[in-house]
């Protein structure tokens, strides 16, 4: 599960960067075959983005330990519910989780403007594209939380967090720090589509 992981966020990388490409191109050459590339394109990083969040779900409830973000944020003993919100317990899965956030608005912005704001619509999908890149980037290179364990970790550490993992922050077995993350985070990635809207309208004038 962790190969299929890693494989969906390799794929993301490419498929936001030809979705910057195509809507880029299509602001510039008007050309309504680009744009509808670049549509879809949003929706398959909506769907790839979910299967590796999904994916990662799958090793938390399961408890696999050879992966160091759950080793590192679950044990035996966690219940499933605490399980599944170890997503956003650590930096490499909140991480995916924003990266994941962010495809939603995409879809979603893709999705409700595909029969209207044809002059501004190219370039807000550049612009979140863009966006898709760096996140992209960040979880495939910087912080993948499909990592297994490092043997630089120690081999007392490395066996404890293989046997059982150091279970998840306590702050966080609460809740109402359960919601805080997710919905900061909502509030955060949120504001990358009036961003999009607003360098589209400076782009082309229509202020």
């Amino acid at each position: 599960m962790a190969d299929l992981g890693n494989i969906l966020l390799f794929f993301l990388f490419p498929v936001s960067v030809f979705m910057a490409l195509t809507s880029l191109a299509a602001g510039i050459t008007k050309r309504r075959g680009l744009l509808e590339a670049g549509r879809r394109a949003a929706y398959a990083a909506f769907g790839v983005t979910t299967l590796a969040v999904l994916a990662l779900e799958y090793l938390l409830i399961t408890s696999d330990f050879s992966i160091e973000y759950v080793a590192s944020n679950t044990n035996y003993a966690l219940p499933v519910f605490y399980k599944m919100v170890a997503l956003w317990a650590g930096h490499n899965g909140s991480l995916l989780l924003w990266t994941w956030i962010v495809t939603i608005f995409t879809a979603i912005v893709a999705y409700q403007n595909r029969n209207k704001n044809n002059d501004l619509i190219p370039y807000v999908l550049f612009v979140m594209a863009s966006t898709m890149v760096f996140f992209g980037f960040l979880s495939i290179f910087i912080s993948n939380p499909f990592d297994t364990l490092y043997t630089d970790l120690g081999t007392k550490l490395q066996e404890f967090m293989a046997q059982d993992g150091r279970g998840l922050n306590p702050l966080l077995q609460h809740p109402a720090m359960i919601i805080h993350p997710p919905v900061l985070f909502i509030g955060y990635v949120g504001s990358v589509v009036p961003f999009a809207f607003a360098i589209a309208a400076l782009i082309t004038g229509r202020l």
